[in-house]
């Protein structure tokens, strides 16, 4: 038995830390008092030699940025250097019927004014911002539940009118709602596109079985057509009930396309793609205990996702994927 133990643990590398950290004596200290000047020492661990630098690139009252997961696609930085943001924007009154896609541009040495309007002419929300063709840009937004995605591209980035489009629901979907949008190929003129199905909640219908059902869309020609969105396969009413709202991000790197799911109710897992979107597979990385669970009662607290998360590629092809762990219970009538 000990010869087999031994065998076992042979089987498993651990990655080595280097001899200057491995015998560092961690000093503690009291709780602190939040409301005193904290004065430390400098942490020799980490390098100063990135200046750290914030800009206020413009404002919002309206604060709900994220329905559930961490916003993504909100932010492009370009190979030259130029950066592109956007997000969700509203000055009030209550109805914020001023909400839309706040937009402002880094040109390698400053950022432009802060916007006084939404891009989009209808109120929208959870803009998604992505490169598009060799020197543009693009981002999409819901509207309603009822109503198809904006899509908003530029040609040159940063300057220029916006040209505005739609991208409609699948037959038997009344609209789509809380998109992620990424690019990729040679020129970026490839455009993915997911988005949830609106649900009955929202003024949405059930679709082929799911009440909110998470479909892939795609352009070949930066954005000027798209394909019909369809539910990816495994991710039908075969495997799963149904998703929420903004449970989910999309990443590309070169060829790689890759579309996380970190709902709270359903498997943790990637979608990977390694021909722009072409082909499709599943890999489950949090199996969900309960398998399509439809909100019944549970006896007993459960481990499951928290609804934040992303995944992308390094330039070697590997995934890397982040979440967060959370515990649910539930209680009969609640």
């Amino acid at each position: 038995a000990l010869s087999l133990v031994i065998g076992v643990n042979a089987q498993k590398q651990r990655i080595q830390a280097p001899q200057s950290m491995r015998n560092i004596a961690v000093e503690k200290h009291a709780a602190i008092d939040e409301t005193t000047n904290l004065q430390t020492t400098v942490n020799p661990y980490v390098s100063r030699a990135i200046p750290q630098m914030e800009a206020e690139i413009g404002g919002t009252v309206y604060d709900l940025q994220s329905n559930g997961s961490s916003p993504s696609n909100r932010l492009e930085l370009f190979t030259d250097g130029t950066v592109g943001a956007t997000w969700n924007r509203g000055t009030g009154p209550a109805a914020y019927t001023d909400r839309g896609t706040g937009y402002n541009y880094f040109n390698g040495t400053a950022w432009g004014p802060a916007p006084t309007n939404r891009v989009e002419t209808a109120r929208s929300g959870w803009p998604a911002y992505t490169k598009c063709g060799a020197t543009g840009e693009a981002f999409v937004s819901h509207i309603s539940g009822t109503t198809p995605l904006n899509f908003y591209k530029r040609e040159l980035k940063g300057t220029g009118e916006w040209i505005g489009s739609t991208i409609p629901a699948p037959a038997g979907a009344s609209g789509l709602l809380w998109p992620r949008m990424t690019s990729s190929g040679p020129n970026n003129e490839i455009l993915h596109v997911i988005a949830l199905t609106a649900p009955t909640a929202n003024g949405g219908t059930v679709f082929n079985g799911q009440d909110g059902a998470v479909v892939y869309t795609r352009s070949l020609d930066a954005g000027a057509t798209w394909s019909t969105p369809v539910v990816l396969p495994e991710m039908t009413s075969d495997y799963y009930v149904a998703f929420g709202g903004d449970s989910y991000s999309l990443n590309s790197v070169g060829d790689n396309v890759v579309l996380l799911i970190t709902d709270n109710w359903t498997d943790l897992f990637a979608m990977t793609s390694h021909d722009n979107g072409e082909t499709w597979e599943r890999t489950v990385i949090w199996e969900h205990p309960i398998p399509l669970w439809n909100n019944t009662p549970i006896t007993d607290s459960i481990y499951c996702p928290d609804g934040a998360g992303q995944a992308t590629f390094d330039h070697s092809g590997k995934l890397h994927v982040t979440f967060g762990v959370n515990r649910a219970t539930m209680e009969e009538g609640a």
